[in-house]
């Protein structure tokens, strides 16, 4: 384990006159030492420049290659002027390149890589800033903001990609952590990970990307833990992950827009992926263009203590689901929506003599008796091998002519059917709604032939119109 340091303004000078030309890899000096001053992995900066060159090859004392090509206009500097950096990582011959940390030199468990704080690092052009090595679930490799200079700053360290479509990119590189850095202007994907297992982002903020976090191609392996961060004027994805696990703690993803792009999507998750999500807001800022939230192929987002638009969650296919608990931040408030409806706590509409709170669900056109809206739930345990009845008070609010059918609301009930063994059976009650916005009890009886659990659904599979069920939330 060590720590070592980067300063993106650290450089000594390299002797005679240098010249920079646009979009050219090669530099020629005038005067110049190369072949004694220069190593093949050392980087340049001009005097007027933004960015650092990694030295590729020397070919004599005048003329040497680097990479990325010269991005700005042609600069030729005066003798003495160009920088010249070999860091080792110590404080007395810091990194200035994000790259001598992550893929140019070998890192071990427990090594971090301090940065000095306040400073914009500017890489573009030059290909994704890769990960190599391994980190451990007791050692991460880290990378960190840090006032080592001591120079009074206290605000991140920005990488700034200067509109390219460079970033940050790791794939299979497990066990990183990097702590207050921000990442801007890229014109692609600030930072993509690939099955990078125990990846953790905290204080990493995103704005004026395309997209600011991407996670793909998992295959159900990789967990990021994103927290403290924030998330603006990426114009199409703030976050978007497919398969894998993320969980988001205590972080701002809030929409705005690049000059002519909206941000689409506050969160986006697809094909089975499972995100938690804890003390967020979604669009309370800037609202997104399209979705706070957006499920797709079988992926689940739960939310605790979360803040966004209900309007602006997506639901696309069957299996996805937004579960959302102390709902708006209201303790005890809950509200979920599936592909076929949405379920919700209410506390306005109870039944006297009933529970202090009903259940509240709103089917849409995807409910019907082949995909039913489950309602609710319930488990019960060690019930008796002998007659049984138990009874839930529903109504409907909204329903104007045609009321649902037995087959279409109900309570049913799975139990052990037989004296031994795990087979078992349903019941379903058969009483229906004969008049809107009125209390109806339903009820389901059956006898099961061992002890053990029984389970308890409700469900709906009947939309007239906009109208509402409600269920007392108590089982009698």
């Amino acid at each position: 384990m060590a720590d070592y340091y980067l300063d993106f303004n650290h450089g000594s000078t390299i002797t005679g006159t240098v010249t920079f030309t646009e979009s050219s890899e090669t530099i020629s000096g005038s005067g110049t030492l190369f072949s004694t001053e220069l190593s093949v992995g050392d980087y340049v900066k001009a005097s007027a420049g933004a960015q650092w060159y990694k030295v590729t090859a020397i070919t004599d004392d005048v003329t040497a290659t680097i990479s990325p090509a010269f991005e700005q206009a042609t600069i030729t500097d005066t003798a003495g002027a160009t920088l010249v950096n070999s860091g080792d990582g110590s404080t007395s011959n810091p990194f200035c390149h994000l790259s001598q940390y992550t893929s140019d030199t070998i890192r071990s468990p427990g090594d971090r890589l301090l940065v000095q704080s306040g400073q914009t690092h500017v890489y573009g052009g030059g290909g994704d800033i890769v990960f190599d090595e391994d980190g451990t679930p007791e050692n991460y490799i880290e990378i960190l903001s840090s006032d080592w200079r001591s120079a009074g700053s206290t605000s991140n360290p920005i990488i700034d990609f200067g509109g390219t479509n460079d970033g940050i990119k790791t794939s299979y590189d497990l066990f990183w952590k990097l702590s207050g850095i921000d990442l801007t202007n890229c014109t692609y994907m600030a930072f993509e990970t690939g099955p990078s297992d125990g990846l953790v982002l905290d204080n990493v903020n995103f704005y004026g990307n395309n997209r600011g976090f991407y996670g793909t191609n998992f295959y159900g392996t990789g967990s990021v833990t994103i927290k403290n961060s924030s998330y603006h004027n990426n114009s199409h994805q703030n976050i978007y992950f497919q398969r894998g696990f993320v969980e988001i703690d205590s972080c701002d993803i809030d929409g705005g827009k690049i000059t002519g792009e909206s941000t689409d999507y506050g969160l986006q998750v697809t094909n089975g992926c499972i995100a938690i999500v804890k003390n967020t807001a979604f669009g309370q800022t800037i609202p997104h263009g399209l979705w706070d939230i957006h499920c797709n192929r079988g992926a689940n987002v739960t939310l605790v203590n979360c803040l966004f638009d209900e309007a602006k969650v997506y639901i696309g296919s069957i299996g996805d689901s937004v579960k959302s608990y102390d709902h708006q931040q209201v303790k005890g408030a809950f509200w979920s929506k599936f592909f076929n409806g949405t379920i919700e706590k209410d506390t306005v509409e109870v039944r006297a003599g009933g529970a202090a709170s009903s259940i509240k669900a709103t089917p849409n056109s995807n409910c019907t008796e082949n995909f039913p809206l489950e309602i609710a739930v319930w488990n019960e345990f060690d019930v008796q091998a002998s007659a049984q009845t138990r009874t839930v008070y529903v109504k409907s609010i909204g329903i104007s002519t045609t009321f649902p059918t037995a087959a279409q609301f109900y309570i049913e009930a799975e139990y052990y059917d037989t004296a031994t063994g795990t087979t078992t059976s349903i019941a379903r009650s058969t009483q229906v709604l004969t008049a809107d916005n009125t209390w109806t009890a339903l009820s389901v009886s059956f006898t099961p032939g061992q002890t053990g659990r029984v389970v308890y659904r409700i469900k709906v599979a009947y939309l007239e119109g906009a109208e509402s069920y409600f269920v007392d939330n108590q089982l009698n």
